[in-house]
């Protein structure tokens, strides 16, 4: 959803807790999983349509300036009067390490499922609805509602026209896919988790969610699995479970973080099939923040998805725009650049 950022780092060793002013570096900039995912998706050439609620104050006001600033449409923005725009603040110490973070994400509770409704027609007529798991479950809900009774060819993308995907955003929140009505998951197409977060949707699956009693689950497998699941049985039996228990999911983009990405998907003989795509090749010292690099990592994928792009093409352009994020003091850099051979 749509939140504005603020990093402080100490500047000395030890901190004192005693009311004392540390010396520090704060940078304030614009976040949130799914506004980096639209600002990024913006500036890969595409026209996205945000829905979320921001405040009626200073960092409301900042967020529509950039909005308008990248020419996006701003009319379908909820702007609620009782309540402040999304913040998040984390402390880092002098070596970059976060030591705790203090999040106001209540306005997230305004973006209701009353709230979608009356953007029905515009998810209706979208190619990909991205969801992030900051909304309430209800409002996921309603998403995949929508999309599931409305799933149509729109956009020429291989072998699954309209798409959700659905960004986990971190461990807790992931669970929330697990608690929507079975009815309401044909839709649901990817996501993109870590291995933790894959995890927790499996695990939740297994235990407590409506996901876990549907009619029965598919029976999904790897015709010949691959070397790098068999050296890693964990990951083979999360993701094979989690297309079990997910059973209209297409695609699973597992980020691995310096290790890269690995991509199964779904063939419709029901086989799966699986890669795995590097990292981007920089030297530390060119990383400047990794803040924002995993939403471009996204960006780019679903961008080659957009533009009928083979699926290591997809993870190709996607690994370029996160190589650019990790370059960039930005959580999105202020434009991609790509060479001949990119």
């Amino acid at each position: 959803m749509s939140n504005n950022g603020e990093i402080s780092r100490q500047q000395a060793e030890n901190a004192h807790r005693d009311g004392r002013t540390h010396v520090s570096k704060i940078k304030t900039a614009p976040g949130g999983v799914a506004r980096n995912m639209a600002e990024a998706i913006r500036k890969l050439g595409h026209d996205p349509i945000f829905l979320s609620a921001v405040g009626e104050d200073l960092f409301g006001r900042e967020l529509m300036r950039q909005f308008e600033l990248m020419k996006m449409d701003q009319s379908n923005l909820k702007l609620s009067k009782t309540s402040s725009t999304a913040i998040y603040s984390a402390l880092l110490n002098n070596k970059g390490e976060c030591l705790f973070g203090l999040g106001d994400m209540r306005i997230h509770d305004e973006i209701d499922s009353d709230y979608i409704y009356q953007h029905k027609t515009l998810l209706e007529s979208a190619p990909v609805a991205v969801l992030d798991a900051n909304v309430p479950t209800t409002t996921i809900a309603s998403v995949l509602d929508i999309c599931t009774s409305s799933r149509t060819p729109a956009y020429n993308i291989p072998k699954m026209p309209n798409l959700v995907w659905f960004e986990p955003t971190e461990i807790r929140k992931a669970r929330k896919i697990c608690s929507v009505p079975w009815e309401h998951l044909p839709a649901l197409s990817y996501i993109s988790p870590n291995i933790r977060e894959l995890q927790s949707i499996v695990d939740e699956a297994s235990r407590y969610s409506t996901v876990s009693r549907t009619p029965e689950k598919q029976n999904v497998a790897f015709h010949e699995i691959p070397d790098h699941l068999r050296e890693s049985p964990i990951e083979l039996k999360l993701i094979t479970e989690c297309f079990q228990v997910l059973p209209a999911l297409h695609a699973i983009v597992l980020t691995k973080g310096s290790d890269g990405i690995m991509v199964t998907f779904k063939q419709q003989s029901g086989r799966l099939e699986s890669f795995c795509h590097p990292a981007p090749q920089l030297s530390p010292q060119a990383i400047i923040s990794v803040s924002g690099a995993g939403d471009c990592l996204n960006a780019g994928f679903i961008s080659g998805l957009l533009q009928g792009l083979s699926w290591d093409s997809c993870a190709q352009l996607g690994t370029a725009c996160a190589a650019q994020s990790l370059q960039s003091i930005k959580n999105v850099p202020d434009s991609f650049t790509f060479s001949v051979n990119n």
